[in-house]
């Protein structure tokens, strides 16, 4: 297929030389002139004052051997540490600058115009309540140098549909991203060893998620709210699962406890009205109060040690 050369002008005002096919689009060529390390931009090319639509071909716009287009950044990309408050027109996309190593508590706390963030590789925490209530951001990749994620780094971050958590961090804080009512799936890599209190509160579209290995404990109210999750697997080595963990998980229809776990704390699973079924492992010596009340439960294994507890409480009751 025969190759044609064109000369793009950057938005810097460098010009590089672009080869290209009669088949290439108009988005593909854009890619190949993102010169400032920076894959998220959203770029437009411009033929003279003929804006090219990202979809066109080269053949369709007409470009010939040997000519000039220029390249537009079209989203209002700045460097920023942190937001000022300042109110902004239109959506905002931001790279954080190549010498902050954590983003600061607070930093764009609030920010309703961000809609997306690019990380440097130096970055090793993002601050508590860092991007909490930026209702536009609606992807988050977080670079593979973090390794804390504070508490409400993400919280009410309510566009947010996905977000990658790499194999770097350790700990994600109390109520991280709660409040983030379309996350739809999340995979905690095995290298968590600490999730805190609520840190999925209320994600009411979490539908999946992968609880890794490493955590011996699941903090109170970890997924409360969380009305999409059908099933949970608690990890081998887990040995409590904390109040109101999985309360007002609506759609819980299956919970696969480990022979691991010792004890299920007071509403753990309260109003889990889905649950028709559960089998706790002969190793669980304590289930707390209303640990499962308001469920659908028609079938219940419990091991002796707590049925012979319980029936002297209920008698008493």
């Amino acid at each position: 297929m025969a190759q044609k050369t064109l000369r793009v002008t950057s938005a810097s005002g460098d010009e590089r030389v672009v080869s290209v096919a009669d088949t290439t689009t108009v988005k593909e060529m854009a890619r190949q002139c993102r010169g400032d390390g920076v894959q998220d931009r959203q770029a437009t090319l411009v033929r003279g004052v003929t804006v090219l639509e990202p979809r066109m071909t080269v053949k369709e716009a007409g470009l010939e051997d040997g000519e000039e287009v220029s390249v537009v950044w079209s989203d209002p990309f700045v460097e920023l540490a942190s937001w000022a408050g300042e109110e902004l027109d239109g959506s905002l996309y931001v790279q954080i600058p190549a010498e902050v190593t954590r983003i600061e508590d607070e930093a764009f706390s609030n920010c309703a115009a961000l809609l997306k963030i690019v990380f440097h590789d130096a970055v090793t925490s993002i601050g508590r309540g860092a991007f909490s209530g930026c209702s536009a951001l609606r992807e988050v990749e977080i670079p593979n140098s973090v390794i804390r994620i504070e508490g409400q780094a993400f919280a009410n971050c309510s566009s947010l549909t996905q977000v990658s958590i790499p194999c770097s961090v350790a700990s994600i804080g109390d109520g991280a991203f709660a409040g983030c009512s379309s996350l739809r799936e999340v995979e905690i890599p095995s290298s968590v060893t600490g999730i805190g209190r609520g840190a999925f509160h209320s994600c009411s579209s979490l539908a999946q998620v992968e609880i890794p290995h490493s955590l011996r404990s699941l903090a109170a109210e970890t997924f409360y709210g969380c009305s999409s999750l059908t099933h949970v697997k608690i990890p081998n080595l887990v040995t409590v699962i904390g109040q109101r963990a999985f309360a007002n998980c609506s759609s819980l229809t299956q919970v696969d406890i480990p022979s691991s776990l010792r004890s299920i704390e007071a509403f753990a699973f309260e109003n889990c009205t889905s649950l028709t079924q559960v089998a706790i492992p002969d190793s669980v010596i304590n289930i707390g109060d209303r640990a499962f009340a308001n469920c659908g439960l028609r079938q219940v294994s419990i091991p002796d040690l707590v049925a012979s507890w319980l029936q002297p409480q209920t008698a008493a009751r």
